[in-house]
C-alpha cells in the first residue's frame, strides 16, 4: 500500500524492520521491485543504478536464495546479468566479467532444490556450450562437478514434494 502511494520513506522503514525477520520470498520480491523502481536503468549513465540493483539481488539471494520458491528470483537475476553491458563470448574485460557473473549465478542456482532447477540447468549447460572451445574445455570439467549438485537438488525436490503430497 505504501508503495502504491509513493510513500517510499514508510516503505523503507517496513523493509528495514521485516526483511531479515521474515524469510518470505514474496516479501523479498516486493523489495526487489522497489529497488528496481527506485533505480532507473534507462538513465543510468554512471552505472550506479545497475550496481545498486546488483547489490540488492545479491542481498536477497544471500538471504532467501536457498528457498525452494526462489527460482523466479534466480531467473530474474540471471536475466539482469544477461542484459548488462558486455557481450557473452566477447574478449574485453567487460565481456569476461559478464560471463563470470553469469557462471557464478548459474552455479549457485543449480545447487538449490527448487521447482525450476531443471530449466536453470539447461540454460546453464547451453550458456557454457555457447562459449569458445578453449573456455568450454575447462569449464565443461567444472560443469560436470556441478552436475552432481544439480542431481542432488533434483532428488531433494522429489523427496520434499513426495512427502508433501503423501501427508
Amino acid at each position: 500500500m505504501e508503495l502504491s502511494n509513493d510513500n517510499f520513506y514508510v516503505a523503507e522503514q517496513i523493509f528495514a524492520k521485516s526483511l531479515l525477520s521474515v524469510p518470505n520470498v514474496q516479501l523479498w520480491s516486493v523489495y526487489l521491485n522497489y529497488i528496481r523502481r527506485r533505480n532507473d536503468l534507462t538513465n543510468d549513465s554512471t552505472g550506479q543504478a545497475r550496481s545498486t540493483i546488483s547489490q540488492a539481488y545479491e542481498f536477497v539471494l544471500d538471504n532467501i536464495g536457498i528457498d525452494r520458491d526462489s527460482g523466479r528470483i534466480w531467473q530474474e537475476y540471471i536475466q539482469f546479468i544477461r542484459n548488462a553491458p558486455g557481450q557473452i563470448g566477447g574478449s574485453t574485460w567487460q565481456d569476461q566479467q559478464k560471463m563470470d557473473q553469469m557462471r557464478k549465478a548459474y552455479q549457485r542456482a543449480i545447487c538449490v532444490p527448487m521447482s525450476n532447477v531443471n530449466t536453470l540447468w539447461k540454460e546453464y549447460d547451453q550458456f557454457e556450450r555457447s562459449l569458445n572451445q578453449t573456455t568450454v574445455s575447462y569449464e565443461f570439467y567444472l560443469l560436470q562437478i556441478y552436475l552432481m549438485s544439480h542431481a542432488l537438488a533434483g532428488r531433494a525436490i522429489y523427496l520434499f514434494t513426495s512427502r508433501e503430497f503423501s501427508s
